[in-house]
């Protein structure tokens, strides 16, 4: 079911991915508990998100609802690899619903987190989320900061693959 929903993102029919995660989904959850388990439904739970957010965009609620669990799952199952787009996804959410006070604490959270677990990738994802939700509520000085830090660290070959999931560089 994951296969499938892979090739239906990548041929744009994320309806059709939908259909194929959500019953894979359905199996992942009744496998016996533990990490095996936990590590098929992050993979579902992770596709989901991307599939509901190019089917109805960032605010969705189904972007929140899938992509939350996924962070604890990443956390618990240490999958570094994932923290920084789920991070984004979420802090994305937050800020496309209007909740842009909210969105500052997603990315101080993503910060350390980024910083405990030494993630050069999620620590310029979370300055470029503290620099936009800094700038949405008129701290400039702090926008400046964080965009002054992501010019920094930032590193073209290191990080290319934050475009994937960023939608920017």
């Amino acid at each position: 079911w994951k296969l499938a929903g892979e090739l239906a993102l990548r041929r744009m029919a994320p309806m059709e991915a939908i259909g194929h995660l959500t019953h894979g989904l359905t199996v992942a959850e009744s496998l016996p508990a533990g990490s095996a388990q936990d590590e098929y439904i992050l993979e579902f739970k992770t596709l989901l998100g991307t599939s509901w957010l190019t089917v109805a965009g960032w605010a969705h609620p189904q972007v929140w609802s899938n992509y939350r669990p996924a962070l604890d799952l990443a956390n618990a199952l240490d999958r570094v690899d994932l923290l920084a787009p789920i991070y984004m996804a979420l802090w994305v959410n937050v800020m496309c619903n209007g909740r842009i006070a909210e969105s500052l604490s997603w990315a101080a959270e993503a910060l350390t987190s980024a910083k405990t677990r030494n993630d050069s990738a999620l620590e310029v994802v979370a300055h470029m989320a503290m620099m936009v939700s800094n700038f949405w509520l008129g701290r400039l000085d702090a926008t400046a900061q964080h965009a002054d830090i992501v010019k920094r660290i930032h590193d073209d070959e290191k990080h290319a693959t934050i475009l994937s999931y960023a939608n920017q560089d």
